[in-house]
């Protein structure tokens, strides 16, 4: 079957194929941490060695997304399909086969990710982030799905039911990416780039020095909202259902509204405005999370941060590079993302040691941290556009 040529309709279909990429994420992720914790009886830092085993694929991201510009972004969709067999049999065993096969599924997703996003973003100048607002609204409704229902999957059929439903739908999104993809932006590109694409990604420090931002803020958010996440479920009575709702479910459909809000922000403030009103949200917010208790707690988490964090950091990264490098371009923020994430495992240790609330403290400390980076990297740009 030769690749979706109708003109715009695509879009549609690929927000369909986000929802259910990002209902399997949902299911997964909301589950994984009470069944690690709560039913296989291990610690933070087991949690902590899961996330950080999820994110380790992604390191190579960078190379992942230039091998889809290379070889052909269509093809490299098929690889992603390796991830089902792998979440199918997460519910059936236990440590350390949980986290060995929550590596092989997220390798497999990780893989084809630049190139499925790389799409959605191929002519991002010319229409702004609404296309991609669109495309990530589906991935907020999708994790808002997951989010809820897991409790209620996990309730008749235990982790095994779950692994199950995140396989079928991890299924069913793979099949949408790859069936639907754009014939404009699947092909192959010439490989005259070669290593000189990454020689320039390195010694353009204000990249660089947005990335490095990225990866201590990302390595935050990761770090306070896994721990967070066993706090919220034992503020909320360690009810499955309650738990899910207020962990990804309203968060997410909240976040659903806001992205084509999101969107426009960035359109209109610009992305690194954005990402520095983000990081300065993201800072009171942990403070927050960190004091309260109860539904105070809960209401606070469901604050919809997230899409323009999102929104903006993409469209920093998407206009870093040429049209034609776009998945290499997003599989550079996907090494940033997975660096932040890797580095979450020893996150587990000063958790246990220091506790939930002081642990989330420290990660609103780094927020700022990300700030001053960030700042600094908006002052070199104006100078430069100015010059």
């Amino acid at each position: 079957m030769g690749m979706y040529d109708s003109r715009g309709k695509w879009i549609k279909a690929y927000t369909i194929g986000n929802v259910f990429y990002t209902l399997a994420w949902g299911l997964y992720f909301t589950a994984s941490r009470i069944y690690v914790k709560e039913v296989l009886g291990g610690t933070f830092t087991d949690i902590a060695l899961l996330t950080s085993l999820e994110f380790l694929p992604a390191l190579l991201s960078t190379f992942w997304g230039y091998l889809g510009d290379v070889l052909g972004r269509r093809k490299i969709i098929l690889l992603g399909f390796l991830s089902v067999p792998a979440f199918m049999m997460i519910g059936f065993t236990g440590i350390p086969w949980v986290l060995i096969l929550a590596f092989i599924a997220s390798l497999a997703s990780t893989i084809a990710w630049p190139s499925v996003v790389a799409a959605v973003v191929s002519d991002i100048e010319e229409v702004g982030s609404r296309k991609y607002s669109i495309y990530a609204m589906g991935g907020s409704i999708g994790w808002g799905l997951g989010s809820i229902s897991m409790g209620f999957l996990f309730s008749m059929g235990g982790m095994k039911l779950v692994s199950i439903m995140t396989a079928l739908f991890m299924a069913l999104a793979f099949t949408l990416f790859y069936i639907m993809y754009p014939e404009a932006y699947g092909q192959s590109f010439k490989r005259e780039h070669g290593i000189s694409v990454f020689k320039n990604i390195v010694r353009n420090k204000i990249i660089i020095a947005f990335l490095l931002a990225v990866i201590i803020s990302y390595f935050g958010l990761e770090f306070s909202y896994n721990i967070l996440s066993i706090k919220l479920y034992n503020e909320l009575g360690r009810n499955e259902v309650f738990y899910g709702i207020f962990f990804g479910g309203i968060t997410a459909f909240l976040g659903a509204l806001f992205r084509p809000v999101a969107g426009r922000i960035v359109d209109t403030l610009g992305e690194t405005r954005s990402f520095i009103v983000t990081l300065m949200s993201y800072t009171l917010l942990l403070y927050g999370l960190a004091l309260a208790k109860g539904w105070v707690m809960a209401l606070l988490w469901i604050i919809p941060i997230y899409p323009l964090y999102d929104t903006a950091a993409i469209t920093a990264t998407s206009k870093a590079l040429p049209p034609e490098l776009r998945a290499t371009a997003i599989g550079t923020y996907g090494t940033a993302v997975s660096i932040a994430g890797s580095l979450v495992v020893i996150a587990g240790p000063i958790a246990d040691s220091l506790g939930v609330n002081k642990a989330t403290m420290f990660s609103a400390v780094l927020q700022l941290a990300a700030l001053v980076i960030v700042g600094l990297y908006y002052l070199r740009t104006r100078r430069l556009k100015e010059k």
